[in-house]
């Protein structure tokens, strides 16, 4: 052959053998799993067994962010507290000394508290004549750690025992304030405390009574 029939040879391209009668020409597909029986996943498959399609480089499952650190939930309930207390107070130059019990009770969210408390309080004068004593009033506090901050605002009433016969004298206002500080001794988880409390009132009875009041008392946050 001469050289310039060989170069015509390549140029045209050699051709390309064909498969023998009979035979199917070979394919490039992957082989599927039979009828009824799901292709496994890559999480099937066993140790060095490899899928049976390979996905094209682009078409992968995008990379998902882990969600963020969600904040806790509020804490929300109901509290209810109780104590003894022990107060000074003045109407004019008359002291007077004694004791008492509260009980307050109100819902609460995060560290605020919403009280609805009642003060049953009985003493004497410095002469010696009985008092009682009661308030109703609506006393907010908020929670700072191991303290709390609050204040009250309400109705009272006063009862003192007359110098001259077996008969009181009585008032009853709707001018009473205090505020207050407490402090948890002992702490119980989320569950409650006792604490110690201090406050001081003011209540208008025409003359007004006024003076300081220190409590122990346990509150319990899980109603």
């Amino acid at each position: 052959m001469s050289l310039g029939a060989l170069v015509l040879v390549f140029a045209q391209g050699a051709p390309v053998p064909s498969a023998p009668e009979g035979v199917p020409p070979p394919t490039t597909s992957l082989p599927s799993a039979p009828d009824g029986v799901a292709a496994p996943t890559t999480s099937e498959l066993g140790p060095g067994q490899r899928p049976l399609v390979t996905p094209m480089p682009g078409n992968e499952a995008p990379y998902a962010e882990p969600p963020p650190n969600m904040p806790p939930p509020d804490r929300v309930g109901t509290s209810l507290k109780g104590g003894v207390s022990a107060f000074y107070q003045r109407l004019f130059d008359v002291p007077m000394y004694g004791g008492g019990l509260s009980l307050a009770i109100g819902p609460f969210k995060r560290n605020r508290t919403f009280y609805l408390q009642l003060d049953l309080e009985h003493g004497s004068t410095d002469h010696g004549l009985s008092t009682w004593g009661g308030r109703l009033t609506f006393a907010p506090e908020w929670a700072i750690d191991r303290l709390r901050l609050g204040l009250g605002v309400g109705a009272g009433y006063l009862q003192l025992a007359r110098v001259t016969n077996d008969g009181a004298l009585s008032s009853f206002t709707v001018l009473c304030g205090e505020l207050h500080a407490s402090f948890d001794l002992v702490s119980m988880a989320d569950s409650g405390a006792f604490y110690l409390v201090g406050a001081f009132r003011v209540d208008m009875h025409f003359p007004g009574v006024w003076g300081p009041t220190a409590a122990l008392g346990f509150r319990t946050d899980g109603l």
